[in-house]
């Protein structure tokens, strides 16, 4: 069976989203227009059948026949067919006859006995009207308007006719939807189309967040795979080294008995290559192993005392600290004092070596949520051919350095939570920054 990377899986899923999104959206836009179109045709032809019921035939029949705009009964008419636009909301109001001819017009007074073309178009829709007496909604035609061009519907109803009614003429009257429904119409399509494409590029987003952070956690996890695999074979390696050199050592202890001077010197080398391949293995499984995340509550200045044990005295002498050294803290004390002592030790080792009144400081400050630990030497620096690559494995800026030390600084202080910084590193000396998150109440 083919397996699919959860980046095949979260954009396939993403695809689904979008193309769910865009038909849920099309067919609720399809509905919601039909049923908008609907309810205004319904509307329309019940305003057309009250239109209708206004003014009789015989009527509409006189205002077919008086030519003069200023008589007295047109401009009656023609007042009452504004009004009743205005107050139903509709753009244009008409009276025609079968034939098209224009009776009343609320949008032109002198439109009467006009042949108004629009009617002639929709010849159908004014038959249908007359054969079965029930308003009718036309279809949309071209008409100009302030906003240019649009498409607009026209109610039509029949004018009933009464017993004693003497002309032979049919009337029809028509009303026109109002402007502003095209306009909302086409802003509704606009807001559903804009909602649509919205949720797709949400939905997008979305699944390019979570495949970058479950990429994320997948490196995460497989480099921990990799770091428990390397730390079960470090310690296996460890353990079949370290029995060889303690016999070894034990070796040339025993055989530099007796020595002559020149002899001498050369067993005191072998001790001390056994002794810089052992803190090698050392290292290299404390790298392999990290912090063992074994939290207990203690005080920085405990860490710091702990520390100056493990310096020399002369290292000791020139090391100082101060700030908030009393903040209590949650903390893998042995990592946190292990990671501090690497950083004072390469310092005060950096700082005595160019001599000048050597000095180490240490110093602490809270900040917030944060505690930050600054360690400063005015040693000769760290060379610029090997700061980008501080941090890694086998990088050392000393002939004699293993290349682990601050590896192994880094690979603590990110195990209990914390990040370690290069500030600056010049001739007059360098400047490490190690920020630790603290947790409610002041422990970390």
């Amino acid at each position: 069976m083919k397996k699919y990377s959860f980046k095949q899986l979260a954009f396939s899923y993403a695809a689904f989203l979008i193309a769910g999104a865009a038909i849920v959206g099309f067919l609720a836009h399809d509905t919601f227009e039909r049923n908008m179109e609907r309810q205004t045709e319904r509307r329309m032809e019940g305003n057309a059948q009250l239109i209708a019921r206004q003014y009789g035939p015989d009527t509409l029949a006189r205002l077919l026949e008086v030519k003069d705009s200023t008589d007295p009964l047109v401009q009656v008419v023609h007042a009452w067919a504004v009004d009743a636009a205005d107050k139903a909301d509709m753009k244009r109001i008409r009276i025609i006859t079968a034939d098209g001819r224009v009776a009343i017009d609320s949008a032109d007074i002198d439109n009467r006995g006009m042949i108004d073309y629009n009617e002639r178009i929709n010849k159908m829709e004014i038959d249908k009207v007359i054969a079965e007496g029930k308003p009718v909604c036309s279809i949309m035609f071209p008409l100009d308007t302030d906003h240019g061009v649009c498409l607009f519907k026209t109610a039509y109803a029949l004018v009933p006719r009464a017993e004693d009614t003497r002309t032979g003429e049919v009337f029809i009257a028509a009303v026109e939807m109002p402007a502003g429904y095209t306009h909302r119409l086409e802003r509704l399509k606009l807001t559903v189309t804009l909602f649509v494409a919205g949720f797709s590029i949400f939905v997008v987003l979305c699944t390019y967040a979570a495949t970058k952070y479950f990429n994320k956690l997948q490196l995460r996890i497989e480099e921990q795979r990799r770091k428990a695999e390397l730390a079960e074979f470090s310690a296996a390696i460890a353990h079949e080294i370290k029995n060889p050199l303690g016999a070894m050592l034990t070796g040339v202890q025993l055989l530099s008995r007796g020595l002559d001077e020149k002899q001498r010197k050369i067993s005191d080398r072998l001790e001390r290559e056994v002794h810089l391949l052992d803190r090698i293995v050392r290292d290299f499984l404390a790298f392999a192993r990290g912090a063992q995340r074994q939290p207990e509550r203690t005080t920085l200045s405990a860490v710091i005392a702990q520390v100056r044990e493990q310096l020399t005295p002369e290292q000791d002498r020139i090391f100082e600290s101060g700030g908030d050294t009393g903040v209590e803290l949650v903390v893998d004390r042995v990592a946190l004092t292990q990671a501090l002592a690497n950083l004072v030790k390469n310092g005060a080792q950096a700082a005595m070596e160019r001599g000048l009144q050597p000095s180490v400081k240490l110093r602490a400050r809270t900040n917030g949520s944060r505690l930050d630990i600054e360690v400063e030497d005015n040693g000769g620096g760290i060379p610029t051919t090997v700061r980008e690559k501080l941090f890694q494995p086998f990088v050392s800026g000393r002939s004699d350095g293993t290349g682990l030390g601050l590896a192994i600084t880094r690979r603590l202080i990110e195990d209990i939570g914390g990040r370690i910084s290069l500030i600056r590193s010049s001739a007059e000396g360098t400047l490490f920054h190690v920020t630790l998150e603290m947790k409610t109440g002041g422990a970390i």
